[in-house]
């Protein structure tokens, strides 16, 4: 199945990505984006989309944040997420 994924900000699409997927399968994007800023991820498939605010899922001083994303059995798309520091390059 095919994901296209993007991080945008209000104005602008700062990273654009469409993956093929298998069921079960996941997939790793590092550090789409360079800055920090106030960012939302975009999920579409099978013609559905989903955009959610990635600040939603920092907690206090939570440098970065690992989000996952899935087309679940009833067809809906959710967008999951964890703040944590130590962030990898």
């Amino acid at each position: 199945m095919e994901f296209d994924i993007a991080v945008v900000t209000e104005n602008e699409t700062v990273f654009e990505s469409s993956r093929l997927i298998s069921a079960g399968d996941a997939i790793e994007i590092k550090r789409p984006v360079d800055d920090p800023g106030d960012y939302s991820l975009r999920l579409s498939a099978q013609g559905r989309t989903v955009t959610q605010e990635i600040s939603l899922f920092a907690k206090g001083d939570d440098e970065c944040v690992s989000l996952t994303g899935e087309l679940d059995q009833s067809g809906r798309l959710l967008i999951e997420g964890n703040g944590y520091n130590r962030c990898q390059p």
